[in-house]
């Protein structure tokens, strides 16, 4: 059986009816006979939003946990309203929050860049998201969020969904991880400095990983490091409202082995 990891970028899902089409998408493909996790962020800058009341409404004086557990709402809103969307439509989905009994996204205390503890991660979705795919449930997780071993909220930074949905489909094995955001693909030059540059048809995850640490924004370069050779990936623009768009397809094995010396921002 085919599984697929989708992820929905906040410029996808932006408003009510961007939540609808994205939902009629997955619904789509779903009724295909696909397993599918979605990933979702918060709905168009709502993190922003948060981020900055947070800090002006205390003057600065908040903590790095706290920020975290402010910031968390816009994901934690967006599984809800993405699940309901996918109920609408007949089909079985739960929206897995970080408070749900089914979290799997465990991370150490580093609040603001927290770490996946990968080897809890793993055992956590294969034991609670993979049995519900496997009932017919379509789960819709919250991405750049994780908890700590505490039960603390953190958040995994900046590209931090883009992590979260490389980091479940590793851990589920499965066929593909899709990319939904604003962007057709990866292009052959800058647009803004060259005129109508070619849409790549792919590039492999070492040469994505070098164009998003030094710039490009599809794609983190920390998503990538959670690419196995044999995980699919692509990157398609939202706008087309099928997950078989075929944008720029990610081919090969990512950047740094996790657990090696983390690169500046």
């Amino acid at each position: 059986m085919r599984r697929v990891v989708v992820k929905f970028g906040g410029t996808s899902i932006g408003d009510g009816e961007l939540v609808r089409r994205a939902a009629e998408s997955v619904a789509r493909e779903y009724k295909k006979g696909t397993q599918i996790a979605v990933v979702v962020s918060a709905m168009g800058h709502t993190t922003d939003f948060l981020f900055e009341a947070a800090k002006s409404s205390t003057a600065g004086k908040i903590t790095e946990a706290e920020m975290d557990d402010i910031i968390a709402m816009g994901e934690r809103t967006s599984v809800r309203i993405f699940a309901s969307a996918l109920r609408s439509l007949g089909i079985k989905s739960e929206p897995i929050d970080v408070q749900s009994e089914e979290w799997p996204i465990i991370t150490n205390s580093s609040f603001g860049r927290a770490e996946p503890d990968m080897d809890t991660t793993r055992r956590l979705i294969r034991k609670k998201i993979l049995p519900l795919m496997d009932k017919g449930v379509v789960p819709v997780i919250c991405g750049f969020v994780g908890k700590d071993a505490n039960g603390n909220v953190t958040t995994l930074g900046r590209g931090g969904s883009d992590i979260t949905a490389f980091l479940v489909g590793k851990c589920l094995r499965a066929s593909e991880v899709i990319i939904v955001t604003d962007a057709e693909g990866v292009m052959s030059a800058d647009p803004q400095k060259v005129s109508n540059p070619d849409l790549l048809e792919e590039i492999t995850a070492e040469e994505m990983y070098d164009l998003a640490r030094y710039g490009a924004q599809i794609l983190h370069h920390r998503a990538l490091e959670h690419k196995d050779p044999e995980l699919d990936a692509k990157i398609i623009h939202f706008r087309h409202g099928n997950l078989n768009a075929k944008g720029t397809r990610i081919i090969g094995g990512g950047g740094r082995k996790v657990g090696a010396k983390l690169h500046p921002k």
